[in-house]
């Protein structure tokens, strides 16, 4: 006598506790990359950028749209709708209990009860469980059951009774807890019954084909298609080969925007289109004056690819066709840039690298290599330039803050043409301009030469002099680094000289020059002195470019406020 055991509310049970395994992991995940609340930023003051900040409004909403809508945000969804749906079911339930056979309680009578007992009890349960007695509502059933219920109560309290009137399959029940014996019972353990229902065994085999077979391969095989074609770094595998084949050690930074222009990512999400033929040949002829040839000019993808990121570094007006390539390609260029920049460092160019760095700037403020600073204030054109120009003084140091020292009055008076409103933007963009501390000092432990294969503990602490409260917290990077050197150098490092030599006025990449002796070959030879200090304004922040390259000033580029310089 063998018997399958089905427990619905223990297999309801089981699942919701496989639920809650994956709904916590998904709604942390879900969760920790959603943007509650937008962060400050003071550019939602300017006059000028109230377009920027709109479309930006518009774009964070989309975005918050598709992150529910994407695989996180629809699995937290129904990850928790399904363990709702489960609470609600057990909680129906509750006066259920999980099923275990035993023949004692089936029948209500005490475990060791005579024979004479037990038949005695199969009558009365029998009359009161019968189908024949049972087939009405269970208001108007004796049993007090719906006729299903009924039944199968009838069928627990027909096997109790063959159970304990065998003397045989008795005596293996109370020895072994089973009526077969020790072999002799075949138990399903939270599974409900439909899932070994005959009826049901075809459509649970093509769905474990389908499952099997076709879903979970075809899954990982579109992973490993897309995941295969991208570096760590986020950069595709063909845009590094690109980059590696075209960079050198000495590579200038005119070259950067044709190198950057041959990302694949480019040429596949912004192709040369018949349609923006005409606009782009007229943004051409008035950019080519100024063009680099690199080795990628005969590709048009790639043409055009650079000729937009000229005229967004040139200032020139970009036609309403080219518009939408030209953010995609400001949105994607800095994480690009960010690949051929640990290209750079990989093979050591330290000329390539600074050179890289200091291109990235120019991306994100939009002005050319040799641009007056005084571009990134708004509303400021050339015009604008030669006014405040005579005003500023003749002494070496930052233009930007020398009309920042000018003061709101003087800068009235030079400025005349502008209105009220733009120099509120004006002011406010000079009153939120960085100025950074910057020091740093390089040391081997417990040494006072530094030479070839040292471990060189470099401590770069910063604090800006823009900030509101007295007390500045001030931010230690500490990077240790080997030192590498060249077998025919034999002059020592001496880093004070390159902190001198950057002090020039080059406004455009000081700050970034600073911080030459992290990317530098140290030579070996003589002791490199302690440490150096250089004070710099930072005209390359990500934070002034948010105000002076908005849609509303000057010209009707693209901005790249979300970029990082």
């Amino acid at each position: 006598m063998a018997f399958e055991v089905f427990d619905d509310v223990a297999f309801y049970w089981f699942l919701m506790s496989c639920t809650v395994a994956f709904v916590i992991p998904i709604s942390y995940s879900f969760l920790s990359t959603w943007k509650w609340t937008r962060p400050e930023d003071w550019t939602r003051k300017l006059g000028s950028c109230k377009t920027k900040m709109q479309r930006n409004d518009k774009e964070a909403r989309a975005a918050q749209l598709a992150a529910l809508l994407g695989w996180r945000g629809m699995s937290f969804v129904f990850g928790w709708l399904l363990l709702f749906v489960l609470l609600i079911k057990l909680s129906s339930m509750q006066g259920e209990e999980m099923f275990s056979f035993n023949p004692y309680t089936i029948l209500d009578v005490e475990e060791g009860a005579e024979t004479k007992e037990i038949k005695k009890a199969f009558r009365r349960l029998s009359l009161l469980y019968h189908p024949d007695k049972n087939l009405g509502s269970a208001e108007d059933n004796p049993s007090g059951m719906n006729p299903p219920a009924a039944s199968d109560m009838f069928i627990k309290v027909t096997k109790a009774h063959d159970v304990l009137t065998d003397e045989a399959t008795r005596e293996n029940y109370e020895k072994y807890g089973n009526p077969d014996g020790y072999h002799g019972t075949s138990v399903t353990i939270c599974l409900p019954s439909w899932l070994t229902n005959k009826d049901n065994e075809l459509a649970i085999l093509v769905a474990y084909f389908v499952v099997m077979i076709v879903v979970i391969p075809v899954v990982v095989g579109l992973w490993w298609r897309k995941s295969s074609k991208f570096l760590e770094d986020g950069v595709m595998q063909n845009t590094a080969y690109r980059f590696y084949r075209q960079v050198q050690e000495n590579t200038a930074a005119k070259y950067m925007p044709g190198i950057l222009s041959s990302a694949v990512e480019f040429c596949e999400g912004a192709p040369c289109k018949n349609s923006q033929a005409s606009d782009l040949s007229k943004l051409h002829k008035r950019l080519e004056d100024n063009f680099v040839k690199n080795q990628g000019d005969v590709n048009n993808d790639i043409m055009k690819v650079k000729t937009l990121i000229y005229a967004h570094l040139l200032q020139e007006p970009i036609p309403a066709s080219l518009k939408a390539d030209a953010e995609d390609i400001l949105q994607h260029g800095h994480r690009l840039l960010n690949g051929l920049l640990n290209i750079c460092m990989e093979q050591r160019f330290v000329t390539a690298t600074i050179n890289c760095i200091e291109f990235s700037q120019h991306l994100t403020q939009g002005l050319w290599f040799h641009s007056n600073p005084l571009l990134q204030l708004p509303h400021f054109d050339q015009r604008e330039v030669k006014l405040i120009s005579h005003k500023l003084s003749k002494t070496p140091g930052s233009l930007v803050e020398k009309a920042k020292e000018l003061g709101p009055e003087k800068r009235r008076e030079a400025l005349h043409g502008l209105s009220e409103e733009q120099h509120v933007d004006i002011d406010l963009f000079l009153d939120h301009f960085p100025d950074i501390e910057l020091s740093y000092d390089a040391r081997v432990e417990d040494e006072e030469d530094v030479r070839e294969g040292d471990v060189l503990n470099l401590t770069v602490p910063s604090c800006a002099s823009t900030c509101q409260t007295t007390a500045c917290p001030t931010r230690t990077t500490r990077t240790t680094t080997t030192t590498r050197t060249r077998p025919s150098s034999t002059r020592s490092w001496r880093p004070t000289t390159r902190a001198r030599r950057s002090t020039r006025p080059r406004e455009r990449s000081s700050w970034t020059r600073g911080a030459t002796p992290t990317l530098s070959a140290p030579r070996s030879g003589a002791s490199a002195p302690r440490s150096a200090t250089r004070r710099a304004a930072s005209s390359a922040s990500p934070r002034s470019r948010s105000a002076s390259r908005c849609p509303s000033t000057r010209r009707a580029s693209p901005s790249s406020g979300t970029s990082s310089g």
